[in-house]
């Protein structure tokens, strides 16, 4: 049956039954009708309902699940794309500043005054590249208890700061470190 039964129905004619005799006629019969008619409705109606909201149910697991898929999918793709792009971001920044500008001593006085001003220990030696020894120690008289030494293991750019407790590591590769755990969050 294709059709959905709104209320209860019954049919006016009722078979005869028990010697011709229309039994819809007697009050108590019809009432009993009635009251069956209307309870199987009833019935019908809740497991209808039951049923719907269990379909209804299911159907909203499926697009649950295809929705929590598309959300990992996109944070995944997201978190490559970062990845991705702190990656070019510190390729780019070691092409530029692989090269030593004219400003790039400069540039390396300050980083090294911005670590003296963390470290409280003394007296520190200063470790730098052979070609800006000379430039850095003149960038540092005003720092007592500080030697400036040579270092031909070191990058230009470069510098280590050690005491008898304290370490400042200026190399690239700890300030490229720096850098990315910065870029990642993780700082």
């Amino acid at each position: 049956m294709t059709r959905i039964l709104r209320q209860p129905a019954v049919v006016e004619s009722t078979p005869r039954a028990l010697g011709g005799s229309d039994l819809a006629a007697d009050p108590a019969v019809r009432a009993l009708l009635d009251q069956t008619a209307a309870a199987a409705y009833e019935r019908g109606k809740r497991e209808g309902f039951d049923a719907g909201q269990r379909e209804v149910a299911a159907a909203l697991q499926q697009v649950a699940g295809g929705l929590h898929t598309a959300i990992e999918q996109v944070l995944a793709a997201r978190r490559e794309d970062a990845d991705h792009i702190i990656e070019l971001a510190l390729r780019i920044a070691e092409v530029v500043t692989g090269q030593t500008p004219d400003e790039g001593s400069r540039a390396l006085i300050d980083r090294v005054h911005q670590a003296l001003a963390t470290l409280d220990d003394t007296p520190l030696v200063a470790r730098c590249h052979p070609d800006e020894a000379q430039v850095l120690q003149a960038g540092l008289v005003d720092v007592a208890d500080i030697t400036v030494e040579p270092d031909p293991t070191m990058r230009p750019g470069e510098a280590r700061i050690r005491g008898a407790w304290a370490d400042a590591d200026l190399t690239w590769p700890t300030i490229w470190q720096t850098i990315e755990e910065a870029l990642r969050g993780d700082a």
